[in-house]
């Protein structure tokens, strides 16, 4: 209950008070595995709440002292499928801990020895659904820590057999809902991936059987926000691997079928900042197709309503940064139609208010190199397009610009660093022809904001 209300601190303390009585007990009576199994589980709920509290480094200790009782509750009576499960879980929450601390391969090891028991068990009774389901949300683990390790084509082996199990339980109970999801995000894992392998056609394959599961499911309960959102994250998939294979209408058309959703979900809940964001990436999406396609202005009208949504966001708590983030790349967005719209000053206009932001960013954490490169890339765009405007006065203003982007791109140390600088460094160049004409402009610097 306590958990549940947010009062972790209190209900730490009092799972800690229960620890102490259940020590007391197994320790009075080694022999009684009740007693074991209640101290063990104990030890996960002071973990589980250590967890939730971010005490990375204490969590694990409690974890590990849960898995060691489950180990020798399981190693008593190897036929104990519940002491086995028991045992799985334990592997599972270290393995957890080890992923958010970074250990994938301790953490791997953890998951495997977490599947290796899943199997077992699977492997007993077929006909246990539950065990089924375990099983193939084990090979989900351990694919997901080999996708981070960058081991794909084992990732995808493991999310495979994930997903033939999957396969069978939404065959064999199609009306069971929480199957059906689980299949959609099979088909979904193993699309991503394809994806990263490159095999855009095979990726597009999985995605479109998520997406079909998805329709189905939101199509049986249009008031379930959580799967109409699935079905929008489904078409953007799908729109994203479309626009990698060059088929750019066909993605726009699925972009905004992705949209027409969450026009809706934001329209039922202004107040849902979540859905507000989520709606804002939506119009990005098909403003960038639409730019891709050439059809400037109604990218700029999508791009524009993008700018009053994430203004609005930035506005309600301008202490999150990422807000703040989204801001910056909206005005550059709208920016860079005009700039290819021949409307420099408009453009300049909101790449100014970009550098606003990006400033405060740069100066709120000089560590964060990516708030540091983004500084960089709007100097850049800043100072050719005034450059571009033309007049001595601009000239000069635009030298200054490039000269402080290029001695941020100097002590920059991203992989981009070296392109940076060439391209400041040729603006830079140019500006020293008196025919101001033609000075490289925004476009030419080959790098996304």
């Amino acid at each position: 209950m306590l958990v549940a209300q947010g009062k972790l601190q209190e209900a730490l303390e009092a799972y800690q008070q229960s620890l102490k009585i259940r020590q007391t007990l197994a320790e009075q009576d080694k022999t009684n595995s009740g007693w074991q199994r209640d101290l063990s589980v104990s030890y996960n709920k002071v973990g589980d709440v250590l967890v939730a509290q971010g005490k990375l480094q204490e969590a694990p200790e409690a974890y590990q002292q849960s898995l060691a009782i489950a180990k020798a509750l399981a190693e008593q009576d190897k036929t104990n499928s519940g002491w086995q499960r028991d045992l799985s879980i334990g592997y599972e929450k270290v393995g957890e801990v080890l992923v958010a601390q970074g250990k994938l391969q301790e953490a791997l090891e953890a998951y495997q020895q977490e599947l290796a028991i899943a199997k077992a068990l699977a492997e007993q009774d077929k006909t246990n659904s539950g065990w089924q389901e375990d099983l193939s949300v084990s090979y989900q683990r351990v694919g997901d820590v080999l996708v981070a390790q960058g081991k794909l084509q084992e990732a995808l082996e493991a999310y495979q057999q994930s997903l033939a199990i999957a396969k069978r339980l939404a065959e064999q109970d199609k009306t069971n809902s929480s199957w059906q999801r689980d299949l959609s995000v099979s088909y979904e894992k193993v699309g991503e991936v394809l994806v990263d392998q490159g095999k855009l056609q095979e990726a597009l394959e999985a995605y479109q059987q998520d997406l079909a599961i998805m329709k189905r499911l939101a199509e049986q309960d249009k008031t379930n926000s959580g799967w109409q959102r699935d079905l929008s994250a489904g078409y953007s998939r799908v729109g994203e691997v479309l626009v990698a294979q060059g088929k750019f209408q066909e993605a726009l058309e699925t972009y905004q079928q992705s949209l027409a959703i969450l026009k809706r979900l934001a329209e039922q809940d202004k107040t849902n900042f979540s859905r507000q964001r989520d709606l804002s990436v939506s119009y990005e999406k098909v403003g960038d197709v639409l730019v891709a396609q050439g059809k400037l202005q109604e990218a700029l009208k999508a791009y524009q309503q993008i700018l009053k949504i994430r203004q609005t966001l930035a506005e309600q708590d301008k202490t999150n940064f990422s807000w703040q983030r989204d801001l910056s790349v909206s005005y550059e967005r709208v920016g860079d139609v005009l700039v290819d719209q021949g409307k420099l000053q408009e453009a300049l206009d909101l790449y100014q208010q970009s550098l606003k932001i990006r400033q405060t960013l740069a100066k709120q954490d000089k560590t964060n190199s990516g708030w540091q490169r983004d500084l960089i890339v709007t100097l850049y765009k800043v100072g050719t397009t005034t450059a571009e405007i033309g007049g001595k006065h601009n000239v000069t203003q635009a030298q200054g610009f490039l000269r402080a982007g290029l001695a941020l791109a100097d002590k920059y140390s991203g992989m981009e660093r070296q392109q940076l600088i060439d391209a400041l460094n040729q603006a830079l160049q140019q500006l020293q022809i008196p025919l101001i004409k033609g000075i490289a402009t925004v476009k030419s610097l080959p790098l996304s904001v």
